[in-house]
């Protein structure tokens, strides 16, 4: 007798399904690609190396936030955390700000798998025009500590 009652409430169980909104209808408006975080008056950074871990010098941030260090005259050494394989690295720099090296960082795509690890990457990059090895330093708008 309760194999048939068990049965019965299975069954019935099953057929009260949640409702699935319907997908919305197709539109000939243009796809449009998200916006660039990047300034609009920006310039490529000239990356001179790149390396793993930390440059000479550096301690390590516990935030895991990009940070920088004077590397020699006329460059700093910016480090970046994240994947070893796919680092996020400095790709360019405001050239409309004054006060503060103002630096735009990504993951450009060189690697198509990337590892499940949190690591430092060190890009040394000479500095532009105007901006001196003891300066402020912000990456994505956020300010980056010196590391050393």
């Amino acid at each position: 007798m309760l194999v048939p009652l068990g049965l019965a409430l299975l069954l019935s169980g099953c057929a009260a399904q949640p409702s699935i909104p319907p997908l919305p209808e197709p539109t000939d408006a243009p796809a449009t690609a998200a916006p660039s975080a990047a300034p609009a008056a920006s310039a490529p950074v000239t990356v001179v190396d790149r390396y793993p871990g930390l440059p000479p010098g550096a301690t390590l941030d516990e935030t895991f936030e990009p940070g920088w260090v004077a590397d020699a005259p006329g460059r700093i050494a910016l480090v970046t955390f994240g994947s070893s394989s796919c680092p996020v690295e400095p790709v360019s720099y405001d050239r409309d700000s004054t006060e503060a090296l103002s630096l735009w960082a990504e993951y450009t795509g060189e690697s198509e798998v990337c590892t499940a690890d949190m690591a430092a990457t060190t890009f040394v990059i000479e500095l532009p025009e105007g901006f001196a090895d003891d300066g402020d330093v912000l990456v994505n708008g956020e300010p980056a500590p010196r590391l050393g």
